[in-house]
């Protein structure tokens, strides 16, 4: 356990816990998906949806945050902003710095990580949570045809069918259910009399 506990990273600064140890996380060979908020975040005012860049991300809420909101309300009557409401205009500043701050100094991402993509939470128009979306995303080209072979594969084999499928069971199951039936009737009728 104590090995385990030297690959932590000991948080010093700003930690909400002083004993809270952070997991290293390995960017070089991972990467990661930013849907929910961060999705409406960066594609709703600011159009950057998909790849994260820093600069990018960086110099378009600059961009926008210093827009006077007269300049900014104007935009959005003419319909700049087709993706956002009023509410996401006003956070909008506010929502930039904090998903930076939490990527680059909370989570420690580094400043030009390329593995990290905004991805929207709607597939095809029927809204999806993070979790779901998250999965989604991750397989959406997954080889279907090789899993309907393994499948079929598993079917073709009599012997090694696993007790779920054997049709003694269901037979079994419905023969319960019927017995319990009829007991249910038999004593229904004992103490219900027709008038």
């Amino acid at each position: 356990q104590v090995e385990t506990q030297e690959k932590f990273i000991t948080c010093t600064q700003n930690c909400p816990d002083s004993k809270m140890s952070l997991p290293p996380v390995q960017f070089d060979n991972s990467e990661f998906f930013g849907f929910s908020e961060f999705w409406y975040s960066m594609d709703d005012v600011l159009g950057m949806g998909g790849q994260y860049m820093y600069n990018k991300y960086k110099t378009a809420s600059k961009e926008f945050c210093s827009a006077k909101w007269k300049t900014t309300w104007a935009k959005f009557v003419q319909g700049v902003y087709p993706n956002s409401d009023a509410e996401r205009l006003q956070t909008q500043c506010f929502k930039s710095a904090w998903i930076s701050s939490v990527l680059h100094t909370g989570l420690r991402f580094p400043l030009y990580y390329g593995h990290l993509t905004a991805a929207p939470n709607t597939v095809q128009g029927e809204v999806v949570h993070w979790t779901l979306g998250a999965l989604l995303y991750r397989t959406r080209y997954l080889p279907l045809r090789s899993i309907e072979k393994v499948v079929q594969h598993h079917h073709k084999s009599g012997l090694d069918r696993g007790y779920m499928y054997s049709p003694y069971i269901v037979w079994l199951c419905l023969l319960a259910v019927c017995c319990c039936i009829v007991l249910y009737v038999s004593r229904l009728r004992r103490y219900v009399k027709p008038s």
